[in-house]
């Protein structure tokens, strides 16, 4: 009943592509939004992969127009820009009439973050909580093996897998001695610094993991 009348309400094109909008003006423009409401956007979004009829909204669309049998009616093109490499968003002109899929979004904005310096001068990457969020979607939508058709072709596990090796040295760093017996700035930041990096290690080894031994058939 209650889900009935959700699906009714909730489950819209219109309120997918709006709490997208943070995720595409830092895919399009680099230009970031709060980190609040990047996570309050992949908070709703989660909710919504939650439900069966929600994660078939995200992955096809509303009316499945981002699937169909007959492949001609898709031509897929991939996006160029100054910030983004080729494979981070594709975009389908179906019936002249342009889309950009929740999959190909949130798995750009995860790939490119992954692969992205914190800092750069193009553009500043949010902060690891919010990537988390985000990679936490996307395991919600390829957590069976329907979900994961769609998802594999971005290799999103290839970029995790390379943000871990990244994490798990970054993490070998911060527990090495220094040749004075300490490290820069005090203790307690060291600390902190080296908790952040082992849980954001952590955080990867756990979406690799559920990426193996998620269902392929």
């Amino acid at each position: 009943m209650v889900e009935s009348a959700c699906t009714e309400c909730l489950l819209k094109d219109s309120l997918v592509l709006e709490l997208l909008k943070p995720v595409k003006k830092w895919l399009l423009h680099g230009k970031v939004s709060s980190n609040c409401t990047m996570l309050h956007a992949a908070d709703i979004l989660s909710g919504i992969a939650s439900w069966e009829s929600g994660k078939r909204l995200l992955l096809y669309g509303e009316n499945g127009q981002y699937l169909s049998d007959n492949n001609k009616l898709y031509d897929y093109h991939y996006l160029s820009h100054n910030k983004l490499k080729p494979h981070y968003m594709i975009i389908i002109i179906l019936r002249g009439e342009i889309y950009s899929t929740s999959p190909h979004d949130c798995t750009g904005f995860a790939e490119q973050c992954l692969d992205s310096p914190s800092e750069s001068d193009l553009q500043v990457c949010p902060p690891r909580v919010v990537i988390g969020a985000y990679l936490s979607l996307c395991r919600q939508l390829y957590n069976n093996c329907e979900g994961l058709q769609v998802l594999y072709p971005y290799g999103l596990h290839h970029f995790v897998a390379s943000a871990w090796r990244e994490a798990s040295r970054e993490t070998e760093m911060g527990s090495t001695p220094t040749m004075d017996g300490g490290a820069l700035g005090s203790p307690r930041s060291t600390e902190s610094t080296n908790y952040s990096a082992l849980m954001w290690e952590q955080t990867l080894v756990d979406h690799l993991l559920n990426f193996a031994g998620t269902r392929r058939r």
